[in-house]
């Protein structure tokens, strides 16, 4: 059976309904390939420099899972949960310097 957790310290500060709606679908998604799911970042500040984030306004959020697979995989993933997600959100899998994770803003056009 897979699991979910939250990374020690993510803040749920701002979350929308949207996004919540969106992290469950994300868990169905890892639970389906028996991942656990593990939500890293949610709620954190601009920082300065950085490229506009939908962090701070509780639209975006981060997952990633303890089990070892590869970037093809994760691909795979992201490119499913955008499908379940629809075209108002902006899904990929990417590394940020910490590793492959799946990265979910919602961003209506």
């Amino acid at each position: 059976m897979s699991r979910v957790w939250f990374k020690k310290g993510v803040s749920l500060k701002n979350l929308q309904p949207q996004t919540v709606w969106a992290m469950e679908r994300a868990r169905e998604v890892f639970a389906s390939r028996g991942l656990n799911c593990i939500y890293t970042s949610i709620y954190r500040q601009q920082v300065e420099g950085e490229k506009f984030s939908l962090h701070p306004l509780g639209r975006a959020f981060d997952c990633d899972t303890d089990h070892d697979i590869s970037v093809a995989v994760w691909g795979v993933i992201a490119d499913e949960l955008a499908v379940i997600l629809g075209d108002e959100f902006d899904v990929l899998a990417h590394d940020a310097g910490s590793g492959f994770h799946i990265h979910a803003e919602f961003d209506p056009k």
